[in-house]
């Protein structure tokens, strides 16, 4: 079948039908932004969307205007913003259930001292599969401090998974201290897989969302307040940043250390801390940084800030 300007296969043959050269152009971006992102239908804004829930594999263009290319410049410039990718946060608490209808609670868990690490898995994904050993050997050497979940979702299908993928993954994987469950409503699906959400057991923040399985243990062993107190008398300080500035007052005394780390767990700076109301400059403009407050009896604080300058 033959468009006229064109002819776009996917897997199931879906034929898109242009009826001008712009109307064209634009199931063109919409569908190149769905190669890019293949499961991203749903979280596409709708206007002017074209939902295709089909990862498009092969694209065949018959081109029959000797200027069809001029006009395809003048038009990808006044439509390329039409289309916008809107991804969805997840979760800042949520219950979830695995096959044999355990259920855990991200703020009960947090509540115990153990930060969380979700890993956002596909049965279909080859990374995924490749990363699961390490996946299961960190979360079983650090499971007292840390708990593993696995959010388990098809990164190419459209269908959802049952407990039977579950079983078969625990079983080639030896997932034990991994807590597994279906993520039906893929609300940590985030435009792929693997992806992995860190939420901090000292303030339930999220700390860390991305494909960096190291960053996001680094960031949970960090936050876990197992057998780390937190310093006493903290919630009595203020800490924020304004004008490119950190303001810290009325710190305990027992305070003596400060380190600040970006989003990927980079370390910006440290600094001493000599008197309980101290300021720091920040270079970096328009960033969520972590603040890290170390004491002299082994406590700690740590605490997600936003430049606002």
């Amino acid at each position: 079948m033959d468009s006229g300007f064109g002819r776009l296969i996917t897997e199931k043959e879906i034929i898109v039908k242009s009826e001008s050269i712009s109307a064209y152009i634009i199931d063109f971006i919409k569908l190149a932004k769905l190669m890019i992102y293949p499961r991203t239908s749903k979280t596409l804004n709708t206007f002017n969307c074209l939902v295709v829930d089909r990862k498009i594999t092969y694209l065949d263009f018959i081109f029959e205007k000797k200027n069809f290319m001029k006009k395809i410049i003048s038009s990808i410039i006044a439509i390329i913003g039409g289309c916008t990718i809107a991804t969805a946060q997840p979760p800042a608490n949520a219950t979830v259930y695995d096959c044999n209808s355990n259920s855990k609670n991200i703020y009960q868990t947090l509540g115990t001292g153990k930060s969380i690490i979700i890993a956002s898995k596909g049965f279909d994904c080859s990374i995924c599969m490749n990363s699961a050993p390490t996946v299961q050997s960190w979360a079983a050497q650090n499971k007292t401090k840390v708990e593993v979940w696995g959010a388990m979702t098809y990164t190419y299908r459209t269908t959802l998974p049952d407990c039977s993928n579950i079983a078969s993954w625990k079983n080639t994987y030896n997932w034990n201290d991994v807590f597994m469950f279906i993520d039906s409503a893929e609300a940590w699906f985030q435009n792929g897989t693997p992806k992995y959400i860190t939420y901090s057991a000292i303030d339930s923040s999220i700390l860390y969302q991305g494909s960096n399985f190291t960053t996001a243990h680094n960031f949970a062993l960090g936050s876990s307040t197992v057998g780390i107190p937190t310093i006493q008398g903290i919630e009595q300080s203020n800490i924020y940043s304004y004008d490119g500035i950190l303001y810290l007052s009325n710190l305990p005394e027992s305070v003596q250390q400060l380190s600040i780390y970006d989003l990927t767990g980079k370390l910006i700076s440290s600094s001493p801390i000599i008197n309980t109301t101290s300021q720091f400059g920040l270079s970096q403009r328009k960033s969520v940084l972590i603040i890290r407050l170390y004491a002299n009896d082994g406590s700690t604080y740590q605490q997600k800030i936003m430049t606002n300058y």
